[in-house]
């Protein structure tokens, strides 16, 4: 279980959830002692980020958020992770926009490789049906005659 607060905690650095800067967003003290607790296995810690979330705090939406995201603490639910990071985003928490701008939220991913998967179906239906080349075409009349 250790393994798992050091790698919440290096996450939460590296995506700016966790400041060391005297800038910290409003209630991030209380919110790391939440996220601690949940590390360490305590269930009534994940209540309480979810009470912080529902009231509002941004910092809180995306930490549950993660949670969700990882299934630490809480079942894995992707469509609720990215309903929290939508509603940190709107707040104007800038970790959390970045996220949505980047788009790599699951129904961002989900649209970019159904994409991606038509255009990849449209050019294996279309192989063979290509007009020739016109050094190809004059093969093929010549054969032909």
């Amino acid at each position: 279980m250790h393994g798992a607060w050091i790698r919440l905690r290096v996450l939460a650095l590296a995506l700016g959830f966790i400041s060391n800067a005297n800038a910290a967003p409003p209630g991030q003290k209380a919110i790391d002692d939440l996220v601690g607790r949940i590390a360490r296995g305590d269930a009534a810690a994940v209540a309480a980020l979810r009470h912080e979330a529902d009231k509002g705090l941004a910092v809180a939406q995306l930490y549950l958020a993660r949670l969700y995201k990882l299934g630490i603490g809480v079942r894995k639910d992707l469509v609720e992770m990215e309903r929290l990071v939508r509603r940190s985003a709107k707040l104007g928490y800038r970790p959390a926009q970045y996220m949505v701008e980047a788009g790599i939220l699951p129904s961002q991913v989900a649209a970019t490789n159904a994409e991606l998967r038509k255009q990849l179906r449209d050019l294996l239906l279309n192989i063979g049906q290509r007009e020739p080349e016109p050094t190809e075409r004059s093969k093929t009349e010549k054969q032909t005659r």
